[in-house]
């Protein structure tokens, strides 16, 4: 998982209200699916119950994983990294 995914996922979370309640409840019932590592399931979880848990906090939550993925060296397989998030984007967005 890349933070381009967890980007799509905080963005399907402002767009989506009932994903987003599921995020925010059960960020592994939202991401039923969806590879992510410890760190970025351990980051969705802290998500609820603080001041990221409302759509306005979503919104600040984006623009800082923007400005990682603007901040982050491009790496040697990034276009096939590419092909992989397009089939997770599309796989959640058929979930809910």
């Amino acid at each position: 998982m890349s933070l381009q995914n967890i980007r799509r996922i905080v963005d399907k979370a402002i767009e989506d209200e009932l994903f987003r309640r599921v995020l925010l409840d059960n960020p592994e019932t939202a991401t039923q699916g969806i590879e992510l590592s410890d760190s970025e399931l351990a980051m969705l979880k802290t998500l609820s119950g603080g001041p990221f848990a409302s759509r306005r906090g979503l919104v600040d939550v984006g623009k800082m994983v923007q400005a990682s993925i603007e901040y982050e060296p491009p790496t040697e397989n990034s276009s096939s990294a590419g092909r992989v998030e397009e089939s997770e984007q599309k796989e959640m967005s058929q979930t809910y």
